[in-house]
């Protein structure tokens, strides 16, 4: 049996289908099933490396162009035409989700899966309408209790929609919806106080200082990484500090790594959970699965 995955790639949607890879494979006996995994080619990278930890080069990871649909809640709608930004940005990413449907469609013609999981993000879109033409059953599952527009496109096209909350905070046909929660690895659970211990200790932090983790994603968050930063003289003196920076400011803040008890990464790929887990508070940015990690 061959299965495609397909998400935006960030950790919120590979997580999850990491899970269920996990699950599959586990059940997978007599090793008949081929899975790959396909995602926006800005985020391939980071999803590479998830990926190859869990599964080594078990499961090929590859990428489709495509762009989103810029709609703010600060402008009205004559003025997402009248703004250059928006208005070239919309334009050009049009283009890139032409061209993503036309790639998408052939490479599902010379590797055709029996069924595609797409975890949302746009990348889904132009990989979902060419399942749609070429007959291949798409599934999604939606993290989010308010919709993103590409789920709502591609619920048009799924043969089963299943969600992260419950059913009635979404407008999804309710003969094909199911309500499942989060897909998760086992390793995300409640850890006591001793185990904390331990795996502070198998990171190399300190068991008698308070440990706190700031994450803002893969991509980081520039306002939470630089508010942690301005107070890393005052945090320091009474906790130890992990921030997780996100690939796109590591280098900018490479500079503050030297400081005592301050611990810097661009991004953890490898067994996230020991980190969450280790942590004594968690200060996370909003995202698909952030809630369900903590």
């Amino acid at each position: 049996m061959k299965i495609l995955a397909a998400g935006g790639g960030s950790g919120g949607h590979v997580i999850p289908v990491v899970a269920v890879f996990k699950e599959l494979l586990a059940g997978d006996k007599n090793g008949s099933i081929e899975i790959r995994f396909w995602c926006d080619k800005k985020f391939r990278p980071q999803a590479e490396k998830i990926i190859k930890n869990e599964f080594g080069d078990k499961i090929k990871v590859d990428s489709i162009l495509s762009g989103k649909l810029r709609r703010y809640n600060h402008l009205t709608f004559w003025q997402h035409f009248t703004v250059p930004s928006v208005l070239w940005g919309n334009f050009i990413d049009f283009f890139k989700n032409v061209f993503g449907l036309f790639q998408s469609l052939f490479k599902l013609i010379f590797w055709r899966p029996d069924v595609i999981f797409c975890k949302g993000g746009f990348v889904c879109v132009p990989i979902g309408i060419a399942a749609w033409i070429l007959r291949i059953p798409v599934v999604i599952h939606d993290s989010d209790a308010h919709p993103g527009l590409a789920n709502r496109i591609l619920a048009k096209f799924a043969k089963k929609i299943a969600t992260g909350a419950p059913l009635e905070y979404y407008n999804y046909p309710k003969e094909i919806s199911s309500y499942i929660g989060i897909p998760v690895m086992e390793e995300y659970h409640i850890y006591t106080k001793e185990q904390q211990k331990a795996l502070k200790k198998e990171l190399g932090f300190s068991v008698k200082k308070p440990l706190v983790l700031v994450t803002g994603g893969g991509l980081g968050a520039t306002r939470m990484n630089n508010a942690t930063v301005e107070e890393l003289p005052k945090l320091t003196k009474h906790t130890q500090v992990v921030l997780i920076s996100g690939t796109n400011q590591y280098d900018e803040l490479k500079k503050n790594s030297q400081l005592n008890d301050f611990y810097l990464y661009g991004f953890i790929a490898k067994d996230m959970w020991r980190y969450l887990a280790a942590a004594d508070l968690v200060v996370a940015r909003a995202g698909a699965t952030s809630f369900l990690a903590e």
